[in-house]
Order: structure tokens, then C-alpha cells, then sequence
């Protein structure tokens, strides 16, 4: 692939991102404009930012461990994950891109699944829901994805639950997305060596 051409898709990855991402954001912000849903920035403080950073590298960590785990036991469904979807998403974006594709699916997928689906239909659901989001194009191949990331959703639905605070796991969200990018660009980068 040539510069010129990494560089459009790297564009191309950073439009889409933002393109899906941002009609997201719109269900919530409406509920919090016309019937006072709590979304003020100042909910942000440094206390939240250093919760959120923690439990990001407490994901990551678990994440590193379950894709050893992939790995050592040939789990071949999330290997052709791996590396058919992450690496060449991790591999195309630099460090600005990979946190402005982070930042908008926190903001999206954490305003949409907690902030408005999850008062309707509850944690189960919205969790469930934010998994079938993420493989929706091949639900058979991925569904033991769907399980860790419907895990995954139960886990920042009860964080906004217990806090009441939308920007918690916005930021955590966020913060696990760009390091998971990081990590996985430099792991895949050492592969190629």
C-alpha cells in the first residue's frame, strides 16, 4: 500500500468512525435537552479521569490475557478477528486518529447504549445489544465475542449505574479504545519484524 493510499484510508476510517458514531450521540442528547438528563461537563473532574484511566488498564490487561489465551488454545473464530479486523484497523491509524476514533465511540456507544437504551430496556439488553453492534454482520462466526463484549457492556452499564455519571465511562470507553488501538498497532508491528 503506498502512503497516498494509506493515508486515504486512514481518512476514510476516521470519516466512518465519526459518520456512525455521531447519529449515536443524538437519541441521548435529545433526552437530556428536553427532559433535563444529566450530561453537564462538570460531572468531569480529575477523580473521574484517574477512575476511568485505571479501570481502561484494568481492561486492557484482562484483554491482553484473554487474547494469550486466544492464541494458546487456537480459538480460531476471534484469531481471524484479530487479525482480520484489529490489526489492519490498529495497523492503518496513527496515534491522532486512533484517538479521535476512540473518543467518538465512547461518546456514541456510551451516550446510545447507557445513557438512552439502557433506562429502556434495562442492563441486560443494552449490553446485549452493544455486543450484536459490534458483529452484527456475522452473529454465528462471533458469538463468543458477543458474550465478552456483552460482558464487556455489563461492566460500563453497571459503572454508569452505581455513578450516575455518563462521562465515567464515556472517558473510560474512550481511554480503553485508544489504548487497546495503541497495543494492538505495537503488537502487530512487532509481528511483522
Amino acid at each position: 500500500m503506498t502512503d497516498k493510499s494509506l493515508e486515504l484510508s486512514r481518512r476514510n476510517i476516521v470519516l466512518i468512525a465519526v459518520l456512525f458514531e455521531v447519529p449515536l450521540m443524538l437519541p441521548f442528547v435529545l433526552k437530556a435537552i428536553f427532559y433535563n438528563a444529566s450530561i453537564s461537563l462538570s460531572q468531569i473532574s480529575t477523580k473521574l479521569l484517574i477512575e476511568s484511566l485505571f479501570y481502561s488498564l484494568v481492561l486492557l490487561f484482562v484483554n491482553i490475557i484473554f487474547c494469550g489465551l486466544v492464541y494458546r488454545f487456537k480459538v480460531y473464530s476471534i484469531i481471524s478477528f484479530l487479525e482480520g479486523v484489529v490489526e489492519p484497523l490498529a495497523r492503518s491509524l496513527n496515534i491522532y486518529q486512533a484517538m479521535i476514533v476512540a473518543i467518538f465511540a465512547g461518546l456514541g456507544e456510551e451516550f446510545f447504549f447507557r445513557g438512552f437504551l439502557l433506562p429502556i430496556t434495562g442492563l441486560m439488553v443494552s449490553s446485549l445489544l452493544f455486543a450484536v453492534l459490534h458483529f452484527f454482520y456475522e452473529i454465528r462466526k462471533y458469538l463468543l465475542l458477543i458474550v465478552v463484549y456483552s460482558l464487556i457492556g455489563l461492566v460500563f452499564g453497571v459503572l454508569y449505574e452505581r455513578s450516575n455519571n455518563i462521562w465515567l465511562v464515556v472517558f473510560f470507553h474512550s481511554m480503553y479504545d485508544f489504548l487497546a488501538l495503541i497495543y494492538f498497532k505495537s503488537r502487530f508491528s512487532r509481528n511483522l519484524k
